[in-house]
């Protein structure tokens, strides 16, 4: 049996903390999405949702869909969702573009490669 957690980060427009954990996602006509804080519910900003990819980098941080990550080479990566392949991946824009397959490394090779978060799109969009 396949056990995987699927969580949610959103930032808030109250405050613009991020939040964790689940998400009310809402049905027309509304537009509001709903995660909770210390037993609020907060409305995030649906631009800066993200799905939990259910691997850790490196270091032991959950890596979620908008992350930015580097590899032991220096390169930095963008996690994507592509609905077209049902898969999160890591990409990289640079001058060579390449399209990696987050959920087909092991642990073993995410500590080898040296995969970090290093932050997201939303908090450092320039990356």
């Amino acid at each position: 049996i396949m056990k995987r957690e699927i969580l949610f980060r959103g930032k808030s427009i109250q405050n613009g903390k991020w939040l964790y954990g689940n998400i009310q996602i809402p049905e027309a006509p509304y537009d509001e999405y709903l995660m909770w804080d210390s037993g609020w519910q907060m409305q995030v900003d649906a631009n800066t949702v993200g799905q939990y990819t259910g691997l850790k980098d490196a270091k032991g941080k959950e890596i979620y869909e908008g992350d930015i990550v580097t590899t032991n080479d220096n390169r930095f990566f963008t996690i994507e969702f592509r609905e077209e392949e049902a898969a999160f991946k890591m990409i990289d824009y640079g001058t060579a573009p390449l399209a990696l397959d987050i959920q087909e490394l092991t642990k073993k090779e995410i500590h080898e490669q040296r995969i970090k978060v290093v932050g997201n799109i939303h908090d450092n969009p320039k990356r």
